[in-house]
């Protein structure tokens, strides 16, 4: 997963930073400040993370959310 694009730089005070789709997934996955505090909870108690990893992590806590609420993501 790819979540910022580090584009050229033109200057010493510019760089070019955009966020990718994946990115901006990642952060709507994230953005319920509870689902935040699972996911990084879970990722410390694995000790050893990537951010494909963390996003499914919280991936999996907003389905079980999304279940409590009645409501089935398949």
């Amino acid at each position: 997963i790819t979540a910022i694009d580090a584009g050229t730089m033109s200057g010493p005070e510019y760089i070019n930073i955009k966020m990718t789709w994946a990115g901006h997934d990642f952060g709507n996955l994230i953005r319920d400040p509870e689902i935040w505090k699972k996911t990084k909870a879970g990722a410390l108690k694995l000790g050893s993370w990537s951010v494909r990893l963390l996003a499914e992590i919280a991936a999996g806590f907003v389905k079980m959310k999304a279940a409590e609420l009645g409501l089935s993501l398949g």
